[in-house]
């Protein structure tokens, strides 16, 4: 197994499905770092996952923590963000035909000064090296400036490019809309370039996808790897190859497929830069998602929407915590039963991460340890919520305990 570096936001994505509305975390970094981490009953490819992303203050309290003690990183070796005042958030509006997206703040991009690199691996002054295999996964063409794949590409890294990001342009009112983009030029050097077949057909208008990813491979001396959702995948290389999953029966269809994108891509860049061929690389990839997609289809539609539900309220008294109380002592006695260490959400958890969302913040108040559990519910969302703790009617006990709790903390403060 090689190591594997992702770069890229984590986000702030505030969800509208119909008549509900809730945030939760997203980016390449939350949902290619969650499933290569190895938890949730998902397998781990890498023997090491490394993410270089901004964090602005939500993301650091709700998604933060959670990622953290997926990549088993109890110290910040793992997570090499800088810091930024400012939020990456979208807004995800999904429709039946498709889905509308307004980005409403970005977070400072990422600049080459931001990659942890290694001139001389014999100073033990020196810091860590790039990974093998690294994702650069740029939310809009600002978030990542181009001098890093270049830094990526002299370092000998294997650098795959997620082109999403690249293709959006934000108009007014912050709405988002896929259109061309110079992919090109900006991730000269790369090793990998990856599409959704709608994303190829924006950037580089065809009727044939497949000549269009051989000629554009030709170009760069890149392999260009075009999703498909649940219909699989297209993989060309420079040399003129090409294998597809195209037609290959998933299994099961998700109910939703959000970052699958994302974890395609990063396994396919961990299994090559591990020595793999492509098409090997290519067939792991596309099992890994669809185990994703299984586990979370594995709830069924009202299950999980039953539990978004009951989450939506949890995050009520979370984001209340987090805005009203010190985060650092027990404001009032009321405090020590709001998001208990030992108390049931935390037990809830501690199943999958054994308890480091807590033992990170054990010394904390409620207004840390409440936005760090809730991330890890949201973290048990992205994976497809483990078998374990399908039990919504569980999870709408512990739902009631927080909110008497967060009633005795409101009145104590008032008193």
């Amino acid at each position: 197994m090689a190591e594997l570096l992702i770069i890229g936001a984590l986000s702030r994505d505030q969800i509208r499905v119909d008549q509900m509305r809730w945030t939760q975390p997203g980016g390449a970094a939350w949902h290619a770092g969650l499933a290569l981490a190895g938890i949730g009953g998902l397998s781990r490819i890498a023997s090491r996952v490394r993410v270089l992303g901004q964090a602005g203050p939500w993301a650091q309290a709700f998604a933060l923590p959670a990622l953290r003690a997926a990549l088993r990183a109890p110290s910040e070796d793992d997570w090499l963000g800088p810091a930024t005042a400012q939020e990456t958030t979208f807004v995800n509006d999904y429709r039946a035909d498709r889905r509308y997206q307004r980005l409403l703040s970005m977070a400072r991009p990422i600049h080459v000064s931001d990659l942890r690199t290694s001139v001389d691996s014999t100073d033990p002054s020196s810091t860590m090296p790039l990974s093998r295999g690294v994702v650069v996964s740029p939310l809009y063409p600002e978030a990542v400036d181009a001098s890093v794949i270049a830094a990526l590409v002299a370092d000998g890294a294997f650098v795959g490019v997620d082109a999403q990001g690249l293709l959006r342009r934000v108009g007014l009112g912050g709405v988002v809309e896929t259109e061309p983009g110079d992919v090109e030029a900006w991730s000269a050097g790369a090793s990998v370039l990856k599409f959704s077949e709608r994303e190829f057909r924006v950037a580089f208008p065809t009727d044939d996808v497949e000549q269009g990813s051989l000629r554009l491979a030709e170009r760069t001396s890149a392999e260009v790897l075009v999703t498909a959702g649940d219909r699989g995948a297209l993989l060309v290389g420079p040399d003129g190859s090409s294998q597809n999953t195209y037609g290959r029966d998933p299994g099961v269809v998700s109910v939703d497929s959000t970052g699958a994108g994302d974890v395609l891509l990063a396994r396919y860049v961990a299994r090559r830069a591990a020595g793999f061929a492509a098409k090997e690389a290519l067939a792991d990839a596309v099992d890994g998602v669809s185990a994703l997609l299984a586990a979370r289809a594995a709830l069924g539609t009202e299950e999980r929407r039953a539990i978004v539900h009951l989450l939506r309220g949890l995050q009520g008294v979370a984001t209340w915590a987090w805005r009203r109380l010190d985060a650092g002592r027990l404001v009032v006695r009321g405090d020590e039963e709001l998001f208990a260490p030992d108390g049931g959400l935390a037990r809830l958890v501690g199943g999958v991460f054994p308890q480091p969302v807590v033992d990170q913040d054990k010394d904390l108040g409620a207004g840390s340890r409440g936005p760090a559990l809730l991330g890890a519910c949201w973290a048990l969302m992205t994976l497809g919520w483990p078998e374990a703790f399908e039990d919504a009617a569980l999870l709408r006990e512990i739902l009631e305990a927080e909110r008497a709790a967060a009633s005795r903390v409101h009145s104590a403060l008032l008193a």
